[in-house]
């Protein structure tokens, strides 16, 4: 299938495409050996087993997660 991008970098997602996932308004975009992914972005992935999860596969741990803390603080 195929989609345009149009002159402000949307695209429409297909209905039929669409019909196909779970409810959602939001979408986790990545970019995998060159083609976009888009995955929607449920309740289950909002849970706190999803974020860490997430932060798990991302290399997120809690130290790093700290100091961007104390970073954010001193920016402000």
């Amino acid at each position: 299938m195929i989609v345009k991008i149009n002159e402000s970098n949307k695209i429409t997602l297909p209905e039929e495409i669409l019909k196909k996932l779970p409810p959602t308004e939001f979408f986790e975009i990545s970019l995998e050996e060159g083609a976009i992914v888009l995955r929607p972005v449920t309740e289950g992935s909002l849970s706190l087993e999803g974020i860490r999860e997430k932060m798990k596969k991302l290399g997120v741990t809690e130290e790093t997660l700290k100091e961007a803390i104390e970073w954010a603080r001193r920016s402000n």
